[in-house]
């Protein structure tokens, strides 16, 4: 007899990362907005966009002048080896697979005027 499947997503690990990344209104408001995005049918793009939109309102991290555009990249991470941990302190390492979204911005920007 094999025990069941997790219905639900490891809270633990996810809720470390956010905290190392010191992204706490992601930590807080993934839930929220995962189940907003599964009710109206939002795809993951437009739901990570929600949560990095609402963690950059929250914190201004750029002194109220905010980027343009904003894009996310994705990386394969892997665990190093005990020689590779002892060389570097490193536990992972990571290979960048590419964009995981492209640029996009976060606002419309405004049609420029006919001259």
């Amino acid at each position: 007899m094999t025990a069941p499947l997790p219905t639900a997503p490891p809270q633990v690990l996810l809720a470390h990362h956010l905290k190392a990344l010191k992204l706490p209104t992601i930590l807080r408001e993934y839930d929220k907005q995962a189940k907003l995005c599964a009710a109206e049918g939002v795809d993951h793009t437009r739901f990570l966009l929600r949560l990095v939109e609402l963690e950059l309102i929250e914190r201004d991290p750029f002194a109220g002048r905010p980027p343009r555009y904003v894009r996310a990249m994705e990386y394969d991470y892997q665990f190093t080896n005990f020689t590779e941990r002892r060389q570097t302190g490193n536990w992972w390492k990571r290979e960048l697979k590419g964009a995981y979204f492209p640029p996009i911005s976060l606002r419309p920007q405004a049609a420029p005027e006919k001259p």
